[in-house]
This record gives C-alpha cells, structure tokens and sequence, in this order.
C-alpha cells in the first residue's frame, strides 16, 4: 500500500496555452531528467494531470520509455475526453522505471487552443 506523505515534493510540467496542437505536439511533459529520483527498480508516483482545450478534444495521456511516438515506446496509456471550454483533473498512480517520461498530447488536430499542466508526487 501506497500513500502520500508530507515532504514527498512533487515534480511539474510546465504549463501554457498551445494553438493548433497536432498529434506530434507535446503539449505538456515531465521528461527522464526531471525524473532523475526515480529508483532503478522503479518508484510509485501520483500523477495529476490538469488538461483542457477550447473544443472538444480527445486527450493521450502516456508513460512512455523514450521520445518516440511508437506504439513499444508506451508503456502505459489513458484517452481522456474532455469537453469545450472546459478543464479537467484526472488522478492516476503510476509505477515509473528509470528513463520514463510523462506526456501529454491530443488523439486529433484541431484549431483552437490548448492546455495541459502535469504533476507527479511521489508516494511511499
């Protein structure tokens, strides 16, 4: 069993609006180096993702191994809806290993704007 305990200092995305996002466009991530306190044998973190655009949009939330967009680079995934001029926080525990990155991306292209903010706790 894991929790959050106070002192555990959680690791953020930076965070801003994107116009026309694309499917190649990381609109928000946590990278490797950011992650550099996460044991060998991987480490149990709680992931907040704060995202919202100005329509419709399908989001790609990911634990990916390295930069790629391929299919072996996810190792883990949730699609996340969310609706027009709205924002939304969606809480998930992840087991990250050494090299991981957290990004944020859409499903689809769109014109509008965008945004996303990422935060990750770890818990013990």
């Amino acid at each position: 069993m894991a929790w959050r305990e106070w002192g555990n200092v959680p690791v953020n995305s930076s965070a801003g609006l994107f116009t026309n996002p694309s499917t190649s466009d990381l609109i928000a991530e946590i990278d490797s180096t950011q992650l550099a306190q996460v044991l060998s044998g991987g480490s149990l973190y709680q992931v907040s993702w704060l995202a919202g655009a100005s329509t419709n949009a399908v989001w790609q939330f990911e634990q990916a191994s390295d930069t790629t967009f391929s299919t072996t680079a996810i190792r883990e995934s949730a699609t996340v809806l969310t609706p027009a001029n709205q924002t939304g926080q969606y809480i998930l525990t992840y087991k990250l290993q050494k090299g991981d990155r957290l990004r944020a991306r859409v499903q689809s292209a769109f014109t509008g704007f965008a945004s996303c903010k990422i935060s990750a706790e770890p818990v013990t």
